[in-house]
């Protein structure tokens, strides 16, 4: 277990602000919406700067769990606050004569600051300001936009479905647009969830700007690659969209402009041509744009791979049209049945989902498949694979987006109702969020690989339609009515080690009740007492069905119990799973043979 380094000590100013006799009138805080302190006519602040002490380490907690954090206190501190934002909303709380305080925070949390204010002495109306800087963050699913907690009015979404982050770097903050087919819209959301701008909102095709455009069933969109960077005066993202229902590719520009890119509106069909807008698709849907400025479509009304080159070319890549199948190889020979997300891999090489399946395609158009079969669903995690991996095993059902992470690919698992992690070159696959067994929208904690049916706490997702991961590592899910955010923060600290479970005796009768005792060891640095805990204990049978579930409370290092009974006789199994409340997860397991009273 590995304690994470301690951040450097950091500068921050000590300014001195006259702000009225002893503590009459607001003291001068920080305001952490404009970054300025609010001052009265006639207050100035000392350009004195110091350093303070050190930051504390970062601190993490599970969606809605408690986030306990501290400080080094001033005794003599006339006034204290401690200032946040959750989400867009900023939380200031009074906390004079504290060191800590405990938060259950419901959305991502950023700029957390403690400032005392004490007055100088024989100075009247003088104080002197010192801020500490916490760092603090919220793993789980939490509310985005669409949602009653989201920042974004509940009913702005319909059905989202694709996609994509858009802008990032020096002139451009990174947002999100959605394609909501059940309202024929486009929509470009803030990092924080908050609506930007909308195009669209009735069925058709137009040209023109937000008021103007029409769109019909978009379905998936793309960020514009730029060759090499956005120009200085660029103040608005470029995105791509695949309009399905008018069988066209639309642009939007930096002026919020759309224009149609390729195809004829209103028309499907199959045809190559070097004008794009002669050009034929057929209910196309993923999209991506190459730093080469091509830009690849996953048409599966015609089941192939299309290429729209710089010069507007357009070409088959991969597959035969009109042709189903799920056959591997190289250009017209490959095959494809249902296409649908697409994606461009580190490798350089794109990713089509297809069917229950995930395909990989050379810039040549090689086809292969690295997960699942096309025309079989299924659900299996994998975290070492043999030689061939899961091409062929039936592992996806119905998916319908794929995005590249950091070094791996995510995958909505839109049947399974989950979000999937793929690493190519290890050919691992692990469930990071949802359960194929619960089709609901719920926030909580995240996955994360852990298997088995999933405990109290942890989110869950209902038909995931969309994914786009930032560059920050955050990752947003269309799913249900709205957009959550699945935020991956790192851990100051490893899972904990398995816990030791002790049933009062080796063996059962079906029927009486049987006493487990067990404790779950710290795995949290600087938690001699133990972290708060949330605990299952599960008595299954010998055929697997469950017998009895105990769920409760504790702490790590504390001696638990909880009794419960068996419903058949057979090898039992008694199952621990926890988690705390930084997210740290972990199982443990214990046979008990089980047989019919006398």
């Amino acid at each position: 277990m590995r304690a994470p380094t301690r951040p450097p000590l950091r500068p921050l100013l000590l300014g001195l602000a006259l702000a009225g006799p002893a503590l009459g009138g607001a003291p001068p805080f920080l305001d952490l919406e404009t970054g300025e302190r609010v001052l009265e006519p006639g207050v100035q602040v000392s350009p004195w700067a110091q350093r303070c002490s050190p930051a504390a380490p970062r601190v993490v907690a599970g969606f809605g769990m408690p986030l306990a954090l501290h400080w080094d206190p001033r005794p003599e501190a006339g006034a204290a606050r401690l200032s946040c934002r959750e989400g867009a909303t900023v939380v200031r709380l009074e906390v004079t004569g504290l060191d800590s305080v405990v938060l259950r925070p419901r959305r991502q949390l950023s700029g957390c600051l403690y400032e005392a204010l004490r007055p100088v002495p024989g100075r009247p109306g003088l104080w002197l300001s010192q801020v500490q800087e916490l760092q603090a963050g919220v793993r789980g699913l939490l509310p985005f936009a669409g949602h009653p907690e989201g920042p974004a009015e509940a009913s702005v979404l319909a059905r989202p479905a694709g996609l994509a982050m858009v802008g990032g770097g020096l002139h451009l903050p990174e947002r999100c647009v959605a394609a909501d087919p059940g309202r024929h819209r486009i929509l470009l959301f803030s990092r924080d969830g908050s609506l930007l701008a909308s195009w669209g909102g009735e069925p058709g095709h137009r040209d023109g700007g937000p008021l103007e455009a029409r769109f019909q069933s978009p379905a998936f969109v793309a960020a514009v690659a730029w060759f090499p960077t956005p120009e200085p005066w660029q103040t608005s993202p470029e995105f791509l969209v695949a309009d399905s229902g008018n069988q066209v590719l639309r642009r939007v520009d930096a002026a919020g402009r759309v224009t149609t890119l390729a195809g004829v509106p209103g028309q499907a069909g199959h045809r190559d041509a070097d004008d794009p807008r002669q050009a034929l698709f057929s209910d196309p849907q993923g999209l991506v744009m190459h730093r080469s400025g091509s830009i690849f479509v996953a048409d599966r009304g015609n089941r192939v791979i299309r290429r729209i080159a710089r010069n507007g070319q357009v070409t088959t890549l991969a597959g035969a049209p009109g042709q189903a199948g799920d056959r591997d190889g190289a250009g017209a020979q490959a095959r494809f049945s249902a296409l649908r997300g697409l994606a461009l891999g580190d490798d350089d090489c794109l990713y089509a989902l297809d069917g229950h399946a995930l395909r990989r395609i050379t810039l040549r158009g090689e086809v292969s498949t690295v997960l699942g079969r096309p025309g079989t669903p299924g659900f299996q995690d994998a975290r070492a694979p043999g030689p061939g991996g899961l091409a062929g095993v039936p592992c996806l059902r119905g998916p319908r987006a794929v995005t590249p992470g950091r070094g791996s690919l995510l995958i909505a698992d839109t049947g399974n109702h989950a979000v999937r992690e793929f690493q190519p070159r290890s050919g691992t696959l692990l469930t990071l969020a949802g359960d194929p067994d619960r089709g609901e929208v719920r926030c909580g904690l995240l996955r994360d690989g852990l298997e088995g049916p999933l405990p109290a706490g942890y989110g869950t997702l209902a038909r995931p339609r969309g994914l786009a991961a930032g560059q920050c590592g955050e990752i947003l899910v269309a799913t249900g009515p709205g957009l959550l955010l699945l935020a991956r923060q790192h851990l100051p600290d490893q899972p904990a080690p398995a816990a030791e479970l002790r049933p009062e005796r080796p063996d059962a009768r079906v029927g009486e009740p049987l006493r487990v005792d067990f404790q779950v060891p710290a795995g949290s640095w600087r938690s001699p007492g133990g972290r708060p805990i949330q605990y299952t204990l599960e008595f299954r049978n010998g055929d697997g069905t469950l017998a009895e579930r105990r769920d409760g409370t504790g702490a790590e290092t504390r001696a638990l119990a909880e009794t419960g009974r068996f419903t058949a006789a057979g090898p039992g199994l008694v199952r621990l799973r926890w988690v705390t409340d930084q997210g740290c997860s972990g199982d443990a397991k214990v046979p008990v043979a089980v047989s019919w009273p006398p």
